[in-house]
């Protein structure tokens, strides 16, 4: 159908809000309240998934995307709080619009000794994702790596690792189409 509107995906990674709730005093230095995740209600207007890449670190984060729309998670290294919650992966292949989507948290490659094709079948095996998204950096990226797309959303809240004003994404696909990328500001 080429008229058929492009599968919305929402992306996002490393929101890092604490668990403290009302003891802001008892949240971690590289924590953020839950308070500032408020925006992603009207940034994921309409979208049809949620990916979040890890470091949620609160279940509460998962709660509010959820009201948008169906949600799937990978576990960051910071994940402690939402060890055995179901919807919490270590990693994820998923099959959208004639895409494979590879998610995880952490993708770590260099050119020498784990070039990105190898690190790619280390953490997704021999079905090779035709884009992998990933969390971890907190910075965005969007990269071609031969006929691979790397995607990081970056961090809504500590962006670079510092609390400010930071971004999220939403990924745009349509069966025989180059997936579409964009990165939107959130306070």
């Amino acid at each position: 159908m080429a008229g058929a509107p492009p599968h919305r995906i929402g992306v996002v990674g490393d929101t890092h809000v604490g668990t403290g709730g009302a003891h802001p005093h008892r949240m971690r230095r590289n924590e953020v309240p839950i308070e500032r995740m408020t925006e992603l209600d009207a940034v994921f207007v309409g979208v049809d998934l949620i990916v979040h890449c890890g470091d949620v670190y609160s279940p509460e984060v998962l709660d509010m995307l959820e009201t948008q729309a169906p949600v799937v998670c990978v576990r960051g290294n910071g994940d402690h709080e939402v060890i055995g919650d179901p919807r919490v992966e270590e990693s994820l292949m998923l099959d959208i619009e004639g895409f494979r989507i590879g998610v995880t948290h952490a993708f770590e490659f260099d050119s020498g000794h784990r070039p990105f094709e190898l690190a790619a079948r280390q953490i997704f095996g021999d079905a090779a994702p035709n884009i992998i998204i990933c969390g971890d950096t907190h910075v965005p990226t969007e990269q071609w790596y031969g006929d691979q797309l790397l995607l990081n959303p970056g961090s809504p809240s500590l962006p670079g690792g510092v609390p400010g004003p930071g971004t999220v994404a939403t990924l745009e696909l349509r069966r025989g189409v180059a997936p579409r990328f964009s990165l939107r500001s959130v306070e």
